[in-house]
C-alpha cells in the first residue's frame, strides 16, 4: 500500500487579487514615500539673531505646488509681506519689520503638497530673534574674519556673518535682509560671499577662481550685485572691470572692461568710475550710457529721485603764479551737484578755500552731511563733519574733534541720525572709531573702537 501526501488546495482568484494589491500598495507606499517632499534647510537658522526685514526661507527637495505650501505656512507675529513659491523654495519677505525684541515662530505644517500632489509628511516649526543691532561694520584685528554688528545705543557687539578669510569690504541689502562681501585684498585672488547677518558662516555667491573680485554693491531691489573684477594672473597690474550678477541664479554680466567704484542709483542704473577717462559713467544696462566729468575720481551720492549726483571737484588756487613769498597753489575741493539728463553744474560749497569730501544725501533729500576743512585760520588736522541745507545752502557744524577726520558718513533711514567713522590724523597708529550722532548734533556717542566702512541695517 502506497502513501500519497495531501493534496494542497491551490490558491483562488481571490487570494491572487488580494496578494497583487498588497504588493502595488507596498510599491505605491515606497514610491510616495521617496517622492514625497522633505524639508533641506531653512533659514534664518533656528534661534539665530537677524535683520529686522529677514526674509523667511524653506527649501524643499522637489518642486511645490504653490497654492497648497502657501496654505501650510505661517509665521507670527503676522506682519504684511509677499510670499512665493518658486520651484522648491518657499520665501516669505516681509514688507514691515519684525517686532524688535519679538521671537519671530515660523511653521511649514505636515501636508503640504509637492506640484505632483504628494504631501510633506513631517512638518517644522522653527524661531528666530529680530536684531537689536543697527550697525554693522568690519572690525580690525583678530575679528576681521567676522562682519561685527552694533546697536546705536552701545553694548557688546555680535557677530552677524563669518568668514574662513579676512572681510575687505561688504554691502548691505537696502532691506537689510543680506549682506554681500568680498575677501579680495588688492590684486590678490578672492570671491564674493553672502550672508543672512545671523552669525552663521556665510556662502559664496560667486567663485571668481583666480581673479580677484571685490567691492560689492547691492542693487536697490536686491537682485543684483556689481562688483569690480582683477585678473591677477595674466594682467595683474591691468584695469579693473565692472559687472554685475543676478542673486537669484548667480548669472554674471559684463558691463565695462575698465571701471572701479560701483554705485547703484535710486532707480536701478549702475554708475562706475572710468580713470582712464575722468568720468563717473551711468549706464542704464539697456544701452544707454552718461559721462559725467570727475577729476577727483572719488565716491559721490546720488540724490534720492535719481535725478542727479553730488560729488567733489578738485580745484587749483593760484595756478597761474605764486605769491611774492613763492607759496606753492593750493589744491582744493569743493562739492557739485550735476544734473544726470543735463550735465548741469551747481556749486554748493561756496567761494572759501577750503576741502569737502565724503558728501551723504539723507533719505528726504533735503540735507547734505559732509566733512569739511579749510585753508584758513579755521584750519584743523582733521576735517570736521558738517550739514548743508540743500535748499539754501546754509550750513551749520555737527563735530567738534579737531585732530580727526570723519568719513564714511551714512545716514540712518529715518534721517535723524548720522553714523561715521573717525581717525586720528595726528596719532596715525590709532585704530579707527565708529560713532553715531543726531543730525542736530546732540548725543555723539562712540559704538566701536577699531572698524570702518559703518553701514545702517534697516
Amino acid at each position: 500500500m502506497s502513501y500519497l501526501p495531501p493534496r494542497r488546495a491551490g490558491s483562488g482568484p481571490l487570494q491572487i487579487v488580494l496578494l497583487l494589491a498588497a504588493g502595488a500598495a507596498i510599491g505605491l507606499g515606497a514610491a510616495c514615500f521617496a517622492f514625497a517632499p522633505r524639508i533641506v534647510s531653512v533659514s534664518p537658522a533656528s534661534d539665530s539673531r537677524t535683520g529686522s526685514f529677514a526674509a523667511i526661507e524653506i527649501r524643499f527637495s522637489v518642486p511645490m505646488g504653490r497654492e497648497c505650501a502657501a496654505d501650510h505656512f505661517s509665521a507670527e507675529p503676522a506682519v504684511e509681506g509677499e510670499l512665493t513659491v518658486e520651484e522648491s523654495l518657499l520665501r516669505f519677505a516681509p514688507s514691515d519689520p519684525w517686532p524688535e525684541g519679538a521671537t519671530v515662530r515660523a511653521s511649514i505644517r505636515s501636508g503640504a503638497c509637492s506640484a505632483r500632489g504628494l504631501p510633506l509628511w513631517t512638518g517644522r516649526t522653527w524661531s528666530f530673534s529680530p536684531s537689536l543691532v543697527r550697525i554693522a561694520y568690519i572690525p580690525i584685528g583678530e575679528t576681521e574674519t567676522s562682519l561685527m554688528g552694533v546697536a546705536i545705543d552701545g553694548g557688546e557687539p555680535v557677530v552677524l556673518a563669518r568668514s574662513d578669510s579676512p572681510i575687505r569690504n561688504f554691502d548691505v541689502s537696502p532691506r537689510g535682509d543680506f549682506a554681500v562681501f568680498s575677501t579680495a585684498a588688492a590684486a590678490a585672488p578672492g570671491d564674493l560671499w553672502i550672508s543672512r547677518l545671523d552669525g552663521e558662516p556665510a556662502d559664496r555667491l560667486l567663485d571668481c577662481g583666480v581673479d580677484s573680485c571685490r567691492d560689492p554693491a547691492v542693487s536697490p531691489d536686491g537682485s543684483r550685485v556689481a562688483f569690480v573684477r582683477r585678473d591677477t594672473v595674466s594682467d595683474p597690474a591691468g584695469p579693473t572691470r565692472i559687472e554685475w550678477l543676478e542673486t537669484a541664479t548667480g548669472v554674471v554680466h559684463p558691463v565695462s572692461p575698465e571701471g572701479n567704484n560701483p554705485v547703484w542709483s535710486p532707480q536701478g542704473w549702475l554708475s562706475y568710475y572710468d580713470p582712464a577717462r575722468l568720468f563717473t559713467v551711468v549706464d542704464d544696462l539697456a544701452g544707454g550710457r552718461t559721462f559725467v566729468p570727475n577729476d577727483a575720481g572719488t565716491d559721490w551720492e546720488w540724490l534720492p529721485d535719481g535725478s542727479a549726483l553730488i560729488l567733489p571737484e578738485i580745484l587749483v588756487e593760484g595756478e597761474a603764479a605764486e605769491d611774492s613769498e613763492g607759496s606753492t597753489p593750493r589744491i582744493i575741493s569743493r562739492l557739485v551737484q550735476v544734473e544726470v539728463d543735463t550735465n548741469q553744474r551747481t556749486y554748493l560749497s561756496g567761494s572759501d578755500l577750503l576741502e569737502d569730501y565724503s558728501p551723504a544725501v539723507s533719505p528726504g533729500g533735503k540735507q547734505l552731511a559732509f566733512s569739511r576743512n579749510f585753508f584758513d585760520g579755521r584750519w584743523t588736522p582733521g576735517r570736521q563733519l558738517w550739514i548743508m541745507d540743500l535748499d539754501d545752502r546754509t550750513v551749520r557744524q555737527i563735530s567738534l574733534a579737531p585732530d580727526y577726520s570723519h568719513s564714511a558718513i551714512r545716514w540712518s533711514p529715518d534721517g535723524s541720525l548720522l553714523v561715521y567713522m573717525m581717525f586720528h590724523e595726528t596719532v596715525p597708529s590709532d585704530p579707527p572709531e565708529i560713532w553715531c550722532i543726531g543730525s542736530d548734533g546732540a548725543d555723539p556717542r562712540r559704538l566701536a573702537v577699531g572698524g570702518f566702512l559703518p553701514q545702517w541695517l534697516p
